[in-house]
């Protein structure tokens, strides 16, 4: 009867041991889980066109980040490329969900860096418009802190680069209206420290 209690004791110890296994795994999976859901928020809350201008929550734009290479610029950007030089890409994009158009234009320093991105998203329907510069403020601001207002027209995001990336970024937003659209401008620009 001792034998089979004391093997019943070493059982329990072992089981114990599992059972904290068992544990500390579900508990990293609840973890990576809540993780991955709460790094979504930021894009995963926008409008449709607005996803569909901003195209990723990762980097600066669309995916992008300061410093890239042409190259990987155009592995990343999924719109119609329009018009390439050595210092200078131009894509395209329209859509339905964007009830208008979009062009994103990328510009190169020296050593083939990308230092400046201008986005100019042009809508027919002002509501259209209103709807995609709060999400894009609201997701700038969620990403990169509380933006500066210059004017109505005018938000205004200043930071330093990301780490191993010299210098510090400059995001202006700023809207326009003509007589049959609304225009929606995004200039991004690298301010390199020397």
């Amino acid at each position: 009867m001792m034998r089979r209690l004391i093997i019943f004791d070493k059982q329990s110890s072992f089981m114990k041991g599992y059972i904290k296994i068992y544990r500390g795994l579900l508990f990293l999976l609840f973890a990576i889980v809540i993780g991955a859901c709460s790094s979504q928020g930021t894009f995963s809350h926008l409008d449709e066109s607005s996803r569909f201008v901003l195209r990723s929550d990762s980097g600066l734009f669309r995916g992008v980040y300061s410093d890239m290479g042409a190259s990987e610029v155009k592995a990343h950007e999924k719109a119609t490329l329009a018009e390439e030089e050595d210092d200078y890409l131009r894509y395209t994009h329209e859509g339905q969900l964007l009830d208008g158009q979009a062009e994103y234009e990328y510009f190169f320093a020296s050593q083939d860096r990308l230092d400046r991105i201008v986005a100019t998203v042009t809508i027919y329907n002002k509501d259209n418009l209103e709807q995609l510069k709060q999400d894009i403020v609201t997701f700038y601001d969620q990403k990169f802190g509380n933006h500066k207002t210059k004017d109505e027209e005018k938000h205004l995001w200043e930071f330093d680069a990301p780490k191993g990336r010299n210098g510090s970024i400059e995001i202006e937003l700023t809207t326009a209206s003509d007589k049959d659209a609304y225009t929606l401008n995004i200039v991004i620009t690298k301010y390199y420290k020397y």
